[in-house]
């Protein structure tokens, strides 16, 4: 159902930015759903989408590298070279750090706090400090309901372990 939500949104934005962004999130939405069907691998239209990130992300580094590093580690959670998973995360945190765009920022650190857990749910440190992280950042973008989000994730895990 999202992925074909998302078909129909990038056929409708037009926009040079929020072509990027629909590309972006969509493809997102897409790796997601397939974590969620336990699929190992991308689709082709995360490997599009893939594709132009690389392209604009040469055009408009700090407008997309952080974008294209995001959707590299999220894929990579897909399977299980989880080292090289680790360093995608990581690049993307210090490339959205640096752009303009705070909740890109604390999205990376979000991800890469879920990612953490999936990985070693007994071991929530790093989990819990990237997604602390995460709420600090999206508190100061103003995003209260995110923050409450997350917050309640956090609480979750906690009780998990």
């Amino acid at each position: 159902i999202h992925a074909l939500a998302c078909a129909n949104v990038e056929n409708v934005i037009t926009g040079a930015y929020e072509v990027v962004y629909g590309t972006f999130y969509c493809a997102l939405v897409r790796v997601a759903c397939r974590r969620l069907a336990k699929k190992r691998f991308p689709g082709r239209a995360v490997r599009k989408a893939l594709r132009k990130l690389q392209k604009w992300s040469k055009s408009a580094p700090g407008h997309s590298r952080h974008k294209l590093q995001l959707l590299r580690a999220e894929i990579g959670s897909l399977g299980s070279n989880t080292i090289a998973t680790e360093k995608l995360y990581e690049q993307a945190i210090a490339d959205a750090a640096n752009s303009t765009i705070i909740y890109e920022h604390a999205l990376a650190c979000e991800l890469y706090g879920m990612f953490q857990f999936r990985k070693e749910p007994r071991n929530i440190h790093s989990a819990l400090e990237c997604t602390n992280k995460a709420c600090s950042l999206y508190d100061q973008w103003g995003a209260t309901l995110k923050v409450k989000q997350v917050e309640e994730r956090i609480k979750l895990w906690s009780e998990y372990c």
